[in-house]
């Protein structure tokens, strides 16, 4: 105690506080976390957690997290999770000198360049998503090439605010496919599109709908209130609602013109909250190349960015047996950087 004073003092000419703030302190602290992290985890279930980490949609997330503008997703992120990878490998059995030459696989370049409009959805949003202070109202990246193109008028929040029901009820009218507890339209677009169900993917695009219908059934109780649920999430886990609200943004962003596009993607993600509602996301990246007037004059888009249209909804179980699910829009986002 009767140190302390002396302590402090040596600490202040030694500039220890100084010392925190440098690089090496923040790589040590980044790694003492991951290896806490990935001790929380068995041998087997670390070997699962590489096998995700290390898959080509993971180099895909670091690759993506380093277009953000956001300068937190841009190089600390991908910082973050490479360190993770390399004490997940460790944990999973490999030796430092594996685990450190997996990180360095996961980090590489891909090549070609990655660019944004090739991002998966789920990825491409949480990439525009970091970067919130550089959006404007309309939902225009700062710098985006082309933002000027999009109408000065345009206000996403209000647009959803104005046609947020009338999609609900549109959505509402999609009748049950060959099972009762999935609509026609999802039991179409399997196959369309990727689906996640509590973070888990059981389907993508080009797959066949047996095996990411029979996954997304199992994610619901057994009889006639699952298959109500189910129907009511199936509802909108598919092109209608999404589709509906990309129309509704483009009328008012483009006025008197139609956005043109290509490489269109879709992902629904859907997950179960505690009072016994579930929530989906939808979500639509697309590369806008050109727009087109009274569908004769086309002007040309140049850019390897792209349009990101997210639509949320909660979906609650009917209110008296043999009822539908209750769904209503709940969030939403649009994001042009192109």
């Amino acid at each position: 105690e009767q140190g302390l004073h002396s302590m402090k003092m040596h600490g202040r000419e030694m500039w220890e506080s100084n010392s925190l703030e440098g690089g090496e302190f923040t790589e040590e602290l980044f790694n003492q976390m991951a290896k806490v992290t990935a001790q929380s985890y068995t041998k087997e279930e670390a070997k699962e957690l590489l096998a995700l980490l290390t898959s080509p949609e993971g180099s895909q997330v670091v690759a993506g997290m380093r277009l953000s503008k956001d300068m937190k997703m841009m190089a600390q992120s991908p910082i973050l999770y490479l360190t993770l990878v390399e004490a997940v490998a460790v944990q999973a059995g490999h030796t430092p000198e594996e685990a450190l030459s997996i990180m360095r696989g996961v980090a590489k370049d891909p090549e070609p360049p990655l660019t944004l409009d090739k991002l998966p959805p789920s990825v491409a949003r949480l990439v525009l998503g970091a970067a919130k202070d550089d959006i404007d109202s309309r939902g225009v990246m700062m710098g985006a090439p082309n933002g000027r193109l999009v109408s000065r008028g345009f206000n996403p929040d209000q647009i959803i605010e104005a046609n947020k029901q009338e999609i609900s009820n549109w959505i509402l009218r999609d009748a049950p496919g060959k099972a009762p507890w999935v609509s026609k339209t999802m039991e179409t677009d399997v196959g369309r599109a990727t689906y996640y169900m509590k973070g888990e993917c059981i389907g993508t695009s080009g797959e066949k709908s047996d095996g990411t219908l029979e996954k997304f059934r199992a994610a619901f109780p057994e009889g006639p209130d699952g298959d109500a649920l189910a129907l009511g999430v199936s509802r909108c886990m598919n092109q209608n609602g999404i589709n509906a609200f990309f129309e509704f943004n483009n009328q008012s962003a483009f006025p008197g013109k139609t956005i043109l596009s290509t490489g269109n993607k879709t992902a629904h993600e859907a997950w179960p909250n505690g009072d016994g509602s579930w929530s989906v996301r939808s979500t639509l990246s697309t590369r806008p190349n050109g727009l087109s007037e009274n569908g004769v004059d086309i002007q040309e888009i140049q850019s390897e960015g792209a349009a990101l249209y997210t639509l949320t909804y909660r979906i609650q179980p009917p209110e008296v047996e043999g009822g539908q699910a209750r769904i209503s829009v709940v969030d939403s986002r649009v994001a042009f950087e192109f």
